[in-house]
């Protein structure tokens, strides 16, 4: 066959005498060109807009509609960027006029990808369109007679099916409009007759396959571009190429070729949807075939990619699997409507089942969860993971397993945190816990010992109280010997009874008897003496109240170490402090300490056992007062006795150092003082110390004295690892 020039953009289309040659589409017939157009303009991804030499708009495609929205043909071009929102790349500056892309083509300047801002109500977040334009030439006269605006949205790289224009009155201004548009797309297009004959080729066919229009009859398409199925290797036949079946009327879509010829030698993958031509009645002949397709070369790399992105994770799961069944804490991991979706081997065992089907309203019957009381069933809306998958987060949560394949019953810690998607949505749970059982035995075997060791703290206490009820006795003796002894009220009579004697002529007596004249200052020495009186009960009456409340505030204290709650939970540090510190307060006072406390480098809330905390604290201040009494024994007490409390965050550890100027400690009993049953008193039971040591150690903390020798004093050192008491972190 013979190929003739395909005429571009801006170039004068002639008669069919001119010795210049035009797009030959005269064997598909004016409604077969229109049908043609439509068929390739569906497969496309470009928008297209279409204007006249006035400016009026005469096509929207359906792709362009998208980003710009609805469209008026009266919208002229000095208006064009206000009404649709086009900008230049800066998003701020508004296009001129006289550079809009489109403007330019109907003034008859081609324009090459310039990129373009657009926002407007129909796209408020804006998009980045590239767009090329060209105008369209009368064939007669040359002139100018509409532009041609292809754009491309660069934002998103969206694959857009584009719909074009739909009426074309002129079948010379619809060839060279697809020829335009056809020329200014990134996609593939080929054009054939029903022969075989290629009627157009465009430019991006020509670039991605390497090669343009050829002589060879369809049978040999296959060999002359080098087709094959995606293996690389089978040659593709020839007679099920997407246009050989589009030329015997099916319609294909997105079948998977890769081309390799001597002008692609490296090879490239394309994804073609091809359509038979007609005047689209169901009667007419098939006129042709056209075929669209693109160069998906990176995208199968990428599937390959992503292929062994995959096999990789595999391996890492399958690693990260092993390791899990490996570890000895349990891990339980559940999806937003409490199915599991993991249940490692160490907590199959520590629990004694496995996962289940059953919802978390049956977890707690299923696995017979207990508080640590061993009796009461724990709620279900408390469970670690049910609050994890609420979005909770939740930590050393303390409960009691029994169930028939564990009846002894194990104590665990739960640990729970949710799992988020991108959005930051809560969409599962996860839960890690240890089996802690035999701390939990050990620390009711010591509490039963230390049952014993606290008849020192109770003795203590009941030390204090007493004290404070004899300061209240000496107050109300106080005030009863003052009311008993008093001669206000025998004077107060004797005046009474001397002026009802006179009380007929009382002016005369006050004024003129020596005796009456004595009244009034009698009555001022009489009220002196009342407001003294008065004054010396009232102050009898505050240290009374004040030892009341002192009384109350060591036995409400006393209560509260009491407590057998085992729950960590949110506690002001310098309220504890203090709160041992009143406990102390009788000891302090009568032995002059001066006490110094200071949390201002330490968190404000903690979270710890608040009675085991306090527990400590009362501890490490008698152990200062003991201190104090031993250095005083020796005979060479301190001129000024001084307990300091000071607490300080350093590295990753809530320090508290609890220092007196007693006695001090020889370093070769620095380890034995925390030895069970340890007592430099012949009383003590020596478990204080013992019994701070295996709360500090339980926490995870440190505990250790410092002391420079006999008297010179020692400093207790607490340390608590900050992330596992300071809420903040």
């Amino acid at each position: 066959m013979t190929k003739e020039k395909i005429p571009v953009a801006g170039e004068r289309v002639t008669g069919a005498g001119s010795t210049e040659t035009q797009l030959d589409l005269a064997g598909v017939g004016r409604a077969g060109r229109y049908e043609l157009m439509r068929t390739v303009f569906d497969d496309m991804d470009e928008g297209v807009i279409v204007a006249d030499v006035t400016g009026r708009l005469l096509f929207f495609n359906a792709a362009a509609e998208r980003v710009v929205g609805e469209w008026s043909a009266e919208t002229l071009p000095d208006s064009w960027a206000a009404t649709y929102g086009l900008y230049l790349t800066d998003r701020k500056t508004l296009l001129p006029a006289e550079e809009n892309p489109l403007a330019r083509a109907i003034q008859g300047e081609s324009v090459d990808e310039m990129e373009v801002y657009i926002r407007n109500d129909h796209i408020p977040d804006g998009t980045y369109v590239k767009t090329s334009t060209r105008p369209l030439l009368d064939s007669e006269t040359g002139e100018v007679i509409a532009g041609v605006a292809v754009f491309t949205d660069i934002s998103k790289y969206k694959e857009l099916e584009v719909q074009l224009l739909e009426n074309i009155d002129a079948s010379s201004k619809q060839s060279q409009l697809m020829q335009t548009v056809f020329n200014s797309v990134s996609d593939g297009v080929v054009v054939t007759s029903d022969e075989g004959e290629f009627l157009f080729v465009n430019s991006a066919a020509e670039r991605i396959v390497g090669m343009g229009a050829t002589d060879s009859p369809p049978d040999q398409w296959s060999e002359t571009y080098g087709t094959y199925y995606p293996d690389r290797k089978t040659l593709f036949p020839s007679s099920d190429l997407p246009l050989a079946r589009a030329m015997r009327g099916e319609d294909v879509s997105d079948v998977e070729l890769f081309i390799r010829n001597p002008e692609t030698p490296e090879g490239v993958f394309i994804s073609v949807n091809a359509r038979q031509l007609n005047d689209g009645s169901e009667t007419s002949p098939v006129n042709g075939g056209v075929i669209v397709f693109r160069d998906i070369t990176k995208l199968k790399e990428t599937e390959t990619r992503l292929k062994h992105t995959i096999r990789e994770l595999q391996k890492q799961t399958s690693v990260m699997q092993t390791v899990f069944d490996s570890i000895s804490d349990g891990v339980v991991v559940a999806d937003e409507q409490g199915n599991f979706m993991f249940f490692n081997d160490s907590a199959e065992r520590i629990v004694g089942i496995g996962q289940t089907d059953t919802g978390p309203d049956e977890w707690a019957n299923r696995y017979g969860i207990f508080f640590n009381d061993r009796e009461t069933p724990f709620p279900t809306d408390e469970l670690p993971l049910v609050q994890a998958i609420r979005g909770e987060s939740v930590d050393e949560v303390e409960m009691f397993i029994r169930n028939r394949n564990v009846p002894e019953g194990v104590h665990i810690s739960v640990s729970g945190r949710p799992l988020h998607d991108d959005s930051g949505l809560a969409k599962g749970g996860v839960i890690v816990f240890r089996d802690v059982t035999e701390r939990i035995r050990a620390e009711e075997a010591l509490a039963e010992a230390f049952a014993h060791g606290r008849l020192e703290i109770i003795d203590t206490v009941l030390h204090n109280i007493g004290n404070a009820i004899n300061s209240v006795s000496i107050g109300l003796g106080t005030v009863r010997n003052t009311l008993e002894r008093s001669e206000l009220s025998a004077r107060l009579g004797a005046l009474a009874s001397a002026l009802e004697d006179h009380q007929d002529d009382l002016a005369n007596y006050l004024r003129t008897n020596p005796q009456g004249q004595q009244a009034v200052p009698f009555l001022d020495a009489l009220a002196n003496d009342l407001t003294a009186r008065e004054a010396r009960i009232g102050k009898a009456i505050t240290r009374v109240e004040g030892r009341v409340s002192y009384i109350s505030d060591i036995v409400r204290t006393q209560k509260s170490l009491d407590s057998v709650s085992a729950a960590r939970k949110d506690v002001n540090l310098r309220d504890a402090i203090d709160a041992s510190l009143a406990m102390m307060q009788e000891s302090l006072a009568k032995r002059a300490v001066e006490v110094a406390v200071d949390c201002r480098r330490a968190p404000a809330i903690i979270r710890i056992h608040e009675s085991k905390f306090s527990q400590m604290m009362l501890n490490l201040i008698k152990n200062g007062v003991e201190a104090i009494d031993d250095l005083a024994a020796s005979g060479q007490a301190a001129t000024k006795p001084r307990i300091e409390i000071r607490a300080y965050v350093r590295d990753d550890f809530l320090v508290l150092d609890v220092a007196d100027n007693g006695i001090g400690l020889d370093e070769k009993n620095f380890k034995i003082i925390f030895s069970a049953g340890y007592s430099t008193k012949l009383t003590g039971s020596g478990l204080g110390l013992h019994s701070i040591a295996n709360f500090v150690l339980s926490s995870g903390g440190e505990i250790y004295p410092l002391s420079d020798g006999t008297g010179k004093g020692t400093t207790m050192r607490v340390k608590f690892r900050l992330s596992t008491v300071d809420v903040s972190g």
